[in-house]
């Protein structure tokens, strides 16, 4: 094959090859600007989190995405449901760039909810989906149930405190009663030994009185009778006349 054919061959090639070339880069710059229309928005994160359980009752429920949404009526609806498909919204969804927020009854019930939401994405597409969470909180105990049942748990409480108590106070009431008692037991026998000695004194001065009277009454009885033949003269101690011999 001369050169001048091989030339001639070859050219055609160049253009395939040319527009082959052209085509995909055409291709690809169509496919890189239109991505940007076809990329919808789409959800980032959530609180609470998806499939999460809680152990306080949340306040509302918060939506963060990719870009800015489209705001207007009926652009953004959420709803939050519990187990038995009662709605626990707390009024409409707040939209405010990237992040949505509906508010929620307060004080949720344990158990499971589910967060039906729908977006306008900021090239007009809506885009919807749910997700779940559960509520596993500590239920307030009502204050009237402790009051009632502490009652009867502070009565054996105040006897089971009273019972020492009344074991152990007689010991040192007998204690003081019997050093209490000491002094009075010691003054009576000391008053009755006192009583006694002067009962004694009485006695014993009483048998003197009569010993006494006993022998001055003997010693009087004794000296009587002897008193007549002392001497012979009259009761007045003159000695008798002699008689008158004259007559």
């Amino acid at each position: 094959m001369s050169a001048h054919t091989e030339s001639l061959v070859r050219r055609p090639l160049r253009g395939i090859r040319s527009l082959a070339l052209a085509g995909m880069l055409a291709l690809g710059g169509a496919l890189l600007f239109a991505s940007p229309a076809f990329a919808h928005d789409e959800l980032v994160s959530s609180d609470p989190a998806a499939g999460s359980v809680l152990t306080e009752a949340p306040a509302a429920v918060m939506l963060t995405f990719s870009a800015e949404l489209t705001t207007g009526e009926g652009a953004t609806e959420v709803q939050v449901l519990d187990a038995a498909g009662t709605v626990v919204n707390d009024g409409d969804a707040l939209t405010e760039g990237t992040t949505v927020t509906q508010p929620l009854f307060p004080d949720l019930e344990n158990g499971a909810y589910r967060v039906l939401w729908k977006v306008v994405s900021g090239d007009g597409h809506p885009i919807s989906a749910e997700f779940a969470f559960t509520v596993e909180a500590a239920q307030p105990v009502p204050t009237a149930t402790p009051s009632e049942s502490a009652t009867p748990s502070a009565e054996p409480s105040e006897e089971a405190t009273t019972a020492p108590a009344v074991t152990e106070t007689p010991l040192p009431v007998e204690e003081a009663d019997s050093s209490a008692s000491l002094p009075w037991v010691l003054f009576g026998i000391v008053g009755a030994a006192i009583l006694g000695g002067v009962v004694y004194l009485l006695v014993s001065r009483s048998r003197r009185r009569r010993d006494t009277e006993a022998i001055r009454a003997s010693q009087a009885a004794s000296l009587t009778p002897s008193s007549p033949a002392a001497g012979t003269g009259s009761a007045s101690g003159e000695p008798e006349s002699a008689p008158d011999t004259d007559r």
